[in-house]
């Protein structure tokens, strides 16, 4: 089946978007996207638990999303 009658099923006959990966770039590192994701989560942890000793925010309205 071609791409065309897959999406036009999906889309039209059954409501619903088909969903693709969104494109990677030939020369991404993906040591470089590890380390990224490793030091912006423990950046992100590390900001709210200084908010949260300095007494900016209070632990109530910190949103946890998972």
């Amino acid at each position: 089946m071609s791409y065309i009658g897959v999406h036009q099923l999906v889309r039209y006959r059954l409501n619903a978007k088909l969903k693709v990966p969104r494109p990677v770039h030939i020369q991404q590192k993906e040591a470089a996207v590890e380390g990224f994701q490793k030091t912006r989560t423990t950046s992100t942890a590390d900001s709210k638990s200084e908010l949260r000793q300095s007494g900016t925010i209070s632990t109530s309205s910190i949103l946890v999303s998972g």
